[in-house]
């Protein structure tokens, strides 16, 4: 549940943030010269600022970090921070593996690419893939596009999600889509649809401490099925997987729970955690990082998923495989 850096120009006025564009676009004609552009307005705005708050109890850097101070100074220097902090991501993902300009031409996580491009070229070749919270169906595609593995399976409970990932299934690939949410229980149960369609989970949003533009907010309930993985696997008959992927909203704990005996037989698993609660009653990072270990699995990798506008990471990816 990646935070968008566009939010970050918080509370803004659209039409101030019309007229910094329409100006930009008007004397800038290259790339160059539309960020030494946006870097000239902050520096002549934001050395204003300072120099006005120089005596105020709280510095312009520290009003700037806080997304409560509505300031269009403040709201300006989050949102060229944040396009900078974007954009120096991107060069370092393509510095550190230029082949990472595939994700971004096909709409896939680059981290992810990354990362499973060089499990691809340490001779890893996964021949089942399981893609637990499949989504759109991009990681279950990027995965496809690395490995060519004999059959996908994908699990999503939201129909149409489940739509659109079969509309990416590549053409002679062996996919099939599961309508149902994987848990520690077989029973219907309602889904928690938030504003931001990804974040949606079986498990009720907390409000509070969790920043409002996240988008964590319930907007309605639906009613889907949820399933034991190991049940579903015995009773279908489906071959025991090399590769999963885990990415649930908080469910974490309870896909787990009622996979055991599948996961366990996994050679890779990429799974998102949460280090502090979004979700009311969700298993966090060290109660599911302990079962994988006790499970023989050593972590390899890490990367962050989600981190608050100029304080703590809230929610990481953890690549695990086997132990030797």
């Amino acid at each position: 549940m990646p935070l968008a850096w566009e939010s970050r120009f918080r509370g803004g006025n659209a039409t101030e943030l019309l007229v910094s564009c329409s100006l930009s676009s008007a004397f800038c004609r290259k790339p160059s010269d539309l960020l030494a552009f946006f870097i000239g307005m902050s520096f002549c705005l934001t050395h204003r600022s300072v120099t006005q708050n120089r005596n105020k109890d709280q510095s312009f850097w520290q009003k700037s970090n806080d997304l409560q101070c509505r300031g269009w100074p403040y709201r300006l220097s989050r949102f060229i921070r944040a396009g900078l902090h974007n954009w120096c991501t991107k060069v370092i993902w393509l510095a550190d593996e230029p082949r990472s300009l595939q994700a971004w031409k096909r709409g896939w996580d680059p981290e992810h690419y990354i990362r499973l491009r060089r499990w691809h070229d340490q001779g890893f070749r996964p021949k089942v893939v399981y893609d637990i919270g499949a989504h759109v169906g991009g990681w279950s595609e990027m995965s496809q596009s690395i490995f060519a593995p004999r059959q996908c399976f994908l699990f999503e409970p939201q129909p149409e999600y489940q739509a659109k990932a079969r509309a990416r299934q590549p053409h002679g690939a062996d996919w099939q889509v599961f309508p149902v949410a994987l848990g520690d229980k077989e029973q219907s149960d309602l889904m928690y649809v938030t504003q931001n369609g990804a974040a949606s989970s079986m498990l009720a949003p907390l409000g509070g401490a969790v920043p409002k533009d996240w988008g964590t907010e319930t907007v309605g309930q639906k009613s889907v099925q949820v399933a034991m993985l190991d049940s579903l696997v015995a009773s279908k008959g489906l071959p025991f997987p090399d590769l999963v992927k885990i990415d649930v909203q908080g469910y974490e704990g309870r896909v787990i729970a009622g996979g055991k005996n599948v996961l366990s037989k996994a050679q890779r698993i990429v799974i998102e955690v949460s280090l502090r609660a979004i979700y009311s009653d969700q298993a966090l990072l060290p109660e599911v990082l302990q079962t994988m270990s006790d499970w023989g699995f050593e972590l390899e990798d890490i990367n962050e998923t989600c981190r608050q506008w100029a304080g703590p990471l809230w929610q990481t990816d953890l690549w695990l495989k086997r132990s030797a």
